[in-house]
């Protein structure tokens, strides 16, 4: 089911100039073909983006041969950051960059279907900030595994911790949170106020709460626009094996995305301060967010008395999600629960 509209490819000379990036970083094997699919697309007008995050492989090399033999209607430019600056950084620079009113993002191996940014221009109404597709997921070897999947479809128990993390007002229940990979924002969404340091979260939640805090929501279109590449070393579609490895990992090895998330919503609460004149965040819903995921990643190093009290003033203040998660790590039975939700997810 769609809540945003398709469209056929059209070549109309009052469309508005979209921005078609492609993101890389030690892509060297795929880009290629990443390539050949933004260079395929039957939009027009349209600005063509290659950039790298300073790859130490032939990533690049390969972008700017492509980009100087292109010969077709887009605008094209091969570009790369002078340092590795993290993909969060490297999106919003290259997204402030851009002269489209649309900007499609891709990664490095992944495939663009030609229609891509046709369709996904379309689906920009003016109450939609940014929009997802459909995508197949693909093998290493570019082999089809699972068609037509919405990446942005998360099982129950994470669209709870989506609608959370975005702290709105109103009804967490239609929170939608764009598939990297899949997606297209309003270049509007790319001076979000962040500062300049390197992110460790993803752009996604960082782009989609600040379309909802500027009264926009996220849409998803159903169609299929996308390749999305299982393969090893992914940050995100890799293989069952290596997910169940990293879900063996010690605990001290995963405290990244706890620290990520305090991260996170420490810039939420202080884009929501600054930006949100019309109350549409619930500020304190981020505090006790930005609180819970600190008692998660300090709880190792608590004393005894430490996790009794974080357990008790959990269910005293009616957050018996913290209160039950403390519980299972006092009894012993959470690493169980940990590793089966990783290898499932």
């Amino acid at each position: 089911m769609t809540d945003a509209p398709t469209a056929m490819p059209h070549s109309d000379p009052t469309a508005p100039l979209a921005t078609f990036v492609l993101f890389t970083y030690n892509q060297e094997k795929y880009v290629r073909e990443a390539v050949e699919g933004a260079f395929a697309q039957t939009y027009s007008p349209l600005e063509i983006i290659l950039s790298d995050d300073c790859s130490p492989d032939g990533t690049f090399a390969i972008m700017q041969e492509m980009a100087a033999a292109y010969r077709g209607p887009h605008q094209v430019r091969a570009v790369q950051t002078p340092r590795n600056l993290g993909l969060i950084q490297h999106v919003l620079l290259r997204g402030r960059e851009a002269q489209g009113e649309v900007v499609v993002v891709a990664a490095g191996d992944d495939i663009s279907l030609p229609e891509r940014v046709a369709v996904m221009v379309q689906a920009f109404t003016p109450d939609v900030g940014a929009a997802y597709s459909r995508c197949d997921q693909i093998n290493e070897q570019g082999e089809l595994i699972h068609g037509g999947i919405e990446r942005g479809n998360r099982p129950k128990s994470f669209d709870t911790k989506i609608a959370r993390s975005m702290s709105l007002a109103g009804h967490p229940r239609d929170v939608r949170v764009t598939q990297g990979s899949a997606a297209a924002y309003r270049s509007r969404l790319f001076q979000v106020p962040v500062d300049d340091s390197r992110k460790p979260y993803s752009e996604e939640m960082l782009l989609c709460f600040f379309a909802y805090l500027l009264g926009q929501r996220v849409a998803l279109v159903d169609s299929i626009l996308v390749a999305y590449r299982e393969r090893p070393g992914a940050m995100t579609n890799m293989p069952a094996a290596e997910r169940k490895a990293r879900a063996a990992m010690p605990e001290e090895r995963l405290r990244f995305a706890r620290r990520a998330n305090m991260e996170m919503y420490l810039d939420f609460h202080k884009i929501a301060c600054e930006r949100d004149s019309e109350a549409r965040i619930d500020r304190a819903a981020i505090v006790r967010n930005y609180r819970e995921e600190e008692i998660k990643f300090f709880w190792i190093d608590m004393r005894l008395s430490q996790k009794l009290g974080s357990t008790v003033s959990s269910a005293l203040s009616g957050n018996w999600r913290l209160a039950a998660w403390c519980l299972s790590r006092m009894l012993g039975i959470y690493e169980l629960v940990r590793r089966k939700e990783m290898v499932h997810s």
